[in-house]
């Protein structure tokens, strides 16, 4: 045992790096949700803040937000990314520059593409409105009037996430043996039964993996809110979401125990989310 001391010294950074940036913050959160805070001066106020923010419309309407663009998300990228993973699981040549150009967005900074998106869905100039005028239709004003900055949003994150469950499902269909289609082929399937009743029963690990990274990536979406709308989401805060509303109260209305506070009640539904999702693929399994 005193041997294999010294190799703990090489995990010690790693270690003392977790306990500084990750685990001290969410203890300081923990408390701060318990207390009336400026970080100048701090009261201790029990669950004051947790009576107060259930009651708080602009934090209800930003968990609306976010759970709205969470769903749709995740129903419009999955269907479409394994679409488009079998397409190209068909394909035997030239599949890894396509799985490049699919991928290249989602390695895309999110702050940067946020920006050049923003001047496409210009109402005057943008590419989008461009497009609908040249089909005959009437330009649309997207993140400019709350009845079209969700669907910009979504389009946005379709776009941003796409590639990396392209990926994972093309992973998950390699890993299919082919001789269950060929068996299913000599028993006179054709291509829509052998999807149904194969690929598709055989991919749900992988569906629930990009289900639970899906909803947590949605929970905590913020760069591209911000970006579009800042902290507030506007317009009429339609596309705020949680984190937003967390940033807004701490970093611009200096009320760090509510923003605290609902930090703690996001960690819950993602961790409450998780578990279910988890529990969900253990059974399957």
């Amino acid at each position: 045992m005193r041997k294999e001391r010294h190799w703990y010294l090489f995990v010690a950074p790693a270690l003392g790096l977790f306990l500084l940036f990750i685990l001290y913050p969410l203890v300081w959160n923990f408390y701060l949700s318990f207390t009336k805070s400026s970080l100048i001066r701090t009261t201790w106020v029990g669950l004051f803040q947790y009576v107060r923010i259930a009651s708080d419309r602009t934090l209800l309407n930003a968990l609306y937000n976010t759970l709205y663009l969470t769903f749709f998300n995740l129903l419009t990228q999955l269907p479409l990314a394994l679409l488009i993973a079998t397409l190209l699981n068909e394909i035997k040549y030239a599949r890894t520059p396509f799985r490049i150009i699919y991928f290249l967005p989602y390695v895309t900074s999110i702050v940067v593409a946020a920006i050049i998106w923003t001047y496409m869905f210009d109402p005057d100039e943008g590419i989008f409105n461009w497009f609908l005028r040249l089909l005959g239709f009437k330009g649309l004003l997207w993140l400019s009037h709350p009845s079209t900055s969700k669907l910009s949003v979504v389009i946005f994150n379709l776009w941003h996430w796409l590639g990396y469950q392209i990926l994972i499902y093309l992973a998950g269909l390699q890993t299919i043996p082919p001789q269950l289609y060929e068996a299913a082929e000599m028993d006179g399937a054709n291509s829509l039964q052998k999807f149904s009743k194969i690929t598709i029963p055989l991919l749900k690990p992988t569906t629930v993996f990009l289900v639970i990274t899906g909803t947590i990536g949605g929970m905590q979406t913020f760069q591209q809110i911000y970006m579009f709308g800042t902290a507030v989401g506007n317009p009429g805060r339609s596309i705020q979401t949680v984190v937003a509303y967390i940033y807004e109260s701490g970093w611009v209305l200096q009320h760090f125990g509510i923003g605290a506070t609902a930090a703690v009640l996001l960690f819950l539904i993602i961790m409450a989310i998780t578990v279910v999702n988890v529990k969900f693929l253990i059974r399957e399994k």
